[in-house]
């Protein structure tokens, strides 16, 4: 029986692109069609997890077809932003445990307040995704990505560096945001090198088949939390500048002192959400010490564009 050849680094990475840009392109279609919750969120996950590939391949596809679509993926991003936190808000809503700040009917209000500011988002996302014609997104990226069908055992030896060489720079990123040295509370940097690093790691496990698996579950872990907190503090400023519009506090100052009781307990949560991150610190560095080299754990280099990390 003939042995089975590896297709090489780069074939790797471009499957793991065409199954991102099927996961992409089948969620843009129900977030046009139907405005789905799960759709958006599902969009907006696809387009950070084609970034990654599209960027380390980028000596290889071109630095304008690389930026070029990043660019794009960005746009269509930011463009669902606010319709993935109302959609957060009202989550939090519907959970349960509000009976101790809301009547009946005020909660109900405060729901169709967030539905009909989610309706006008979502018409407004729409247009400008529109603008940005993501529907031809796919085939720009695989014309891209055409070339790299052929092998090539060079271009293979130097994208395996320019992977390792990236995941040892995001874990010094994330190593260097240690939550227990954060003085001002904000996790927000740290939130964004984590789900860089998770992604890279579980790109990085694709293409080199090896198990990062513990690495990955405590990132994922810690995404969690650090999602938490990021939604708990999003809903706080969201609700708080609900409450203390003048019209409302004239009018209605007993519901407008409930939502700043509701604000004040999502601030409370995102507090409980930061002490578990660094609860669950030791574990996570634990996990990716093992991954980093002494250069990676530098905080001052930053997070490089792949121009600063491609081999000479």
């Amino acid at each position: 029986m003939p042995e089975v050849q590896d297709p090489g680094t780069s074939a790797h990475l471009v499957g793991y692109i065409r199954k991102q840009l099927k996961r992409f392109e089948s969620n843009l279609r129900i977030v046009m069609d139907t405005a789905d919750v799960e759709a958006v969120h599902d969009l907006r996950v696809a387009s950070r997890r084609l970034g990654e590939p599209l960027m380390l391949l980028e000596e290889w596809i071109g630095r304008k077809a690389s930026r070029r679509a990043r660019r794009t993926l960005r746009k269509v991003r930011a463009a669902f932003r606010d319709v993935r936190d109302l959609d957060v808000m009202q989550h939090a809503l519907v959970q349960g445990g509000n009976g101790d700040f809301f009547e009946t009917d005020e909660l109900a209000s405060l729901e169709g307040l967030l539905t009909r500011r989610r309706q006008r988002a979502m018409e407004k996302a729409r247009r400008r995704c529109e603008r940005l014609e993501p529907i031809v997104l796919p085939e720009r990226i695989l014309r891209a990505c055409a070339p790299l069908d052929e092998p090539c055992e060079s271009r293979d030896r130097q994208l395996a560096d320019v992977i390792h060489e990236q995941v040892e720079r995001r874990v010094g990123t994330v190593l260097g945001q240690d939550a227990r040295k954060n003085d001002r509370g904000d996790l927000h940097e740290l939130r964004i090198a984590v789900k860089r690093l998770r992604y890279t790691l579980e790109l990085s496990e694709r293409v080199f088949a090896r198990s990062e698996a513990d690495a990955i579950d405590r990132l994922a872990e810690a995404q969690d939390v650090l999602g938490h907190w990021n939604d708990c503090v999003t809903a706080a400023a969201a609700v708080a500048r609900i409450s203390v519009r003048r019209t409302r506090l004239a009018t209605d100052h007993h519901w407008s002192s409930r939502l700043l009781r509701y604000a004040a307990r999502q601030a409370e949560a995102a507090g409980d959400a930061r002490r578990k991150i660094i609860d669950l610190w030791p574990q996570l560095d634990a996990a990716l010490r093992p991954l980093s080299n002494h250069g990676a754990l530098d905080p001052d280099r930053g997070e490089p564009d792949a121009a600063s990390i491609r081999m000479s």
